[in-house]
């Protein structure tokens, strides 16, 4: 049975804990915890190795890059190894890696690693145009499409994004989460006209609108005809991929664009090229270079790491932990940020969903950490979005009005403006709100990126808005919740048992309910098993920092038996 001590008496207790640890340096080292043995602060987890069949593909196609001096098909090294939920994958989770031009996953282990499919390329591009997050059959996440330059700097004034190119791309039918082989025939498709030969001549400008007719020097025609997207697609992209290791539709997907022209920027200078969507990576044109180097993919990797709000720790030897389970990097990310154990939160997860976004528990939690949605409330998400409560607004003026038989003056809804084609140039507003406009209503995921004289400037990647139901499916919103809630019951509790109790019922426990009390039992069980198994350095001051300055509450603090007085007074 697990002992709760009055909220009053633990705070207490906690106030005298934080006490001692003033005095640490003059003390013998202190145990923070008695039933909880750190390994030593010099035992780290093994860094995580890349899976053998995704460094075959790297090797294919990017082994002999740095010595030849040519453009990186995927990257020069993995910027993260992770594992996500995977619904019809025997295990319930991919493997993944991140680079710079995009992802490799592998979807199913079970299956033949001879097949060429057993590790995909991920269709990161129609998942930033979408919006939408898939994780195997009927289970996907809706977020904001992301409002991130395709090309060029990342913070210009003025640039097309992923939102504002969407309504240009055929997004209609799914890709198969199964076969990775995208897009399949269907009749929802809008026909366009095969043009073999066609010079291409239309711009878009950064608002997603097309003007033709205005590139007729450049020389570029049209190559191929997609049949399944009816697209075409332009002859320096068809040739830059027939010179690939990889077919075209395992290395690109079926084109989701036509290849439009745009005016952007390359640190801070403006440059005309001309870009083209495919499912897996959106390729650029840039005839200003020297021969042989004009065509380059654009970092999709990149952008959809920061659409995501993806990171690694910065706590290095939480890598693995990051690594190793269900969206890893968004747990250690959350949990570090709100000073709680990385590998409690972990354990959380895997024994709420195991990485599942659509889990519910017997509580009544949602999502990947079974955040209860009135948690949710109480940390001050809305319950509906503000589209929502002005229909439900509007609905109410005009039972009022019927009622009275008077007319409602509600203000008629605004409807999205079909795409304009014009054969002239267009002037168009910036991308970015100025400062006398509403910038989109969202509290969603923002991030910080250098510009190009080194500063750094605020981008807003996603325009979801967040409310209880993105909160429970989001795994990054849930994650974040999750670890604010976990924190509130950190400061008050002398154990994980507590802790774990306290979110599971608001802290209200009941030691007599079977489900949380297997709840709690299995999830310190699993923290205890993690933290054998991807031990982590402890948290040291950082350089100047003062003596006995406060790291932490509770056990954010991290207290290991190995925080001598030469550590204290460094």
């Amino acid at each position: 049975m697990t002992l709760h001590l009055p909220t009053r008496l633990r705070t207490a207790l906690l106030s005298f804990a934080l006490v001692l640890t003033l005095v640490a340096p003059l003390q013998a080292p202190l145990v923070a915890r008695a039933e909880e043995s750190l390994p030593p602060a010099q035992v780290v987890a093994t860094p995580l190795e890349v899976a053998p069949a995704i460094q075959s593909v790297w090797q294919t196609g990017d082994a002999a890059a740095a010595a030849t001096a040519r453009a990186w098909l995927w990257g020069e090294k993995p910027l993260a190894i992770a594992v996500e939920y995977q619904h019809d994958s025997p295990t319930g989770l991919r493997s993944m890696v991140y680079y710079d031009k995009g992802r490799l996953d592998i979807p199913d282990p079970s299956k033949d690693q001879s097949n060429p499919w057993y590790v995909v390329p991920a269709s990161l591009v129609r998942e930033m145009l979408t919006g939408e997050i898939p994780f195997g059959d009927n289970v996907e996440v809706q977020r904001g499409k992301a409002t991130i330059p395709v090309v060029g700097d990342a913070a210009q004034p003025q640039a097309l994004t992923y939102a504002t190119l969407a309504p240009l791309a055929s997004l209609e039918a799914a890709p198969s989460a199964r076969t990775g082989l995208g897009l399949v025939e269907h009749d929802a498709v809008t026909p366009r006209a095969a043009t073999p030969g066609a010079l291409v001549t239309s711009l878009v400008r950064a608002q997603g609108v097309v003007t033709l007719g205005v590139v007729t020097d450049a020389g570029v025609r049209i190559s191929t005809f997609d049949a399944v997207t009816a697209h075409n697609v332009a002859e320096p992209f068809a040739d830059w991929v027939a010179a690939q290791p990889y077919p075209d539709l395992y290395l690109l997907g079926h084109p989701l664009t036509e290849p439009y022209w745009v005016d952007t920027t390359f640190g801070g200078q403006p440059e005309r090229v001309l870009i083209q969507a495919f499912e897996r990576r959106i390729l650029v044109y840039r005839p200003a270079n020297p021969e042989g180097a004009r065509v380059e993919s654009t970092d999709v990797g990149r952008h959809y790491r920061l659409w995501r709000n993806l990171s690694q720790p910065t706590n290095p030897s939480l890598a693995p932990l990051a690594g190793s389970v269900p969206f890893g990097e968004e747990i250690v990310a959350a949990a570090t940020a709100n000073l709680i154990d990385p590998h409690l939160l972990a354990a959380i997860e895997l024994v709420a969903s195991n990485g599942n976004p659509a889990a519910t528990l017997k509580n009544g939690g949602k999502g990947i950490l079974g955040l209860r949605p009135e948690a949710a409330i109480e940390l001050g998400v809305p319950e509906k979005t503000q589209a929502e409560k002005l229909a439900e607004e509007k609905a109410k003026a005009e039972a009022v009005a019927k009622a009275s038989g008077t007319k409602p003056t509600t203000q008629t809804g605004t409807k999205t403006k079909p795409m304009i084609v014009s054969a002239s140039p267009t002037s168009v507003a910036s991308a970015t709100p100025t400062a006398g406009q509403t910038p989109t209503t969202s509290t969603s995921i923002n991030a910080e990126v250098a510009s190009a004289d080194g500063s750094m400037t605020r981008l807003q990647v996603s325009d979801e808005e967040v409310t209880v139901r993105t909160v429970m499916a989001d795994p990054g919103l849930n994650a974040a919740y999750a670890a604010r809630d976990v924190a509130r019951w950190n400061s008050q509790s002398l154990n994980f048992a507590d802790i774990v109790a306290d979110y599971y019922s608001g802290g209200k426990p009941d030691d007599n309910d079977p489900a949380q009390k297997a709840f709690v039992e299995q999830v310190v069980k699993t923290r205890d098993e993690l933290l054998a198994k991807y031990p982590s350095a402890p948290i040291t001051p950082a350089p100047g920092s003062e003596v006995g300055q406060l790291l932490g509450a509770g056990h954010s603090a991290y207290y290991s038996p190995s925080y001598d007085r030469a550590w204290w007074e460094r």
